[in-house]
């Protein structure tokens, strides 16, 4: 099964347990809805890594954001909390049927104050792309 990165990596994030944020306010590369709050969006960016005779290695840089309103610092807290327990669980996060993202370095976690009355939940990573093999048990597994 072929997945996109960014789709593999928003379902995982749509089905953490107690997430404040709507599976329909997470968004790739910019917000689509003017009233949303709070809502996230994920961008990421492919270089190619380590070459063999087989081919390239691409290597993500991933950047989320979650938007908060600004009386919510609690939530974007918790919301942290629940992103660092998915992301730094292990060495690679697994995203269901697609396989699992193997971080590579260290990631950076933060919460800051943004323009107006928004708090912005950061996260950003770096790692590769590993799509689960037709026959894996991880491919009989739903997102």
């Amino acid at each position: 099964m072929s997945c996109c990165i960014e789709d593999a990596i928003l379902d995982t994030l749509r089905a953490l347990e107690c997430t404040p944020i709507r599976s329909e306010n997470h968004f790739v590369g910019e917000r689509s809805c003017t009233d949303c709050m709070p809502y996230l969006v994920m961008k990421n960016d492919a270089q190619f890594g380590l070459r063999t005779s087989s081919g390239a290695q691409k290597i993500y840089s991933i950047d989320i954001k979650a938007y908060f309103a600004g009386d919510k610092k609690k939530q974007a807290s918790d919301y942290r909390t629940l992103v660092e327990e998915w992301i730094f669980a292990q060495g690679c996060v697994d995203l269901g049927i697609c396989g699992c993202f193997c971080i590579q370095g260290n990631a950076v976690s933060s919460i800051r104050p943004s323009t107006g009355s928004t708090i912005v939940y950061s996260l950003t990573f770096r790692g590769f792309y590993k799509q689960a093999d037709s026959s894996s048990d991880s491919a009989s597994e739903s997102v």
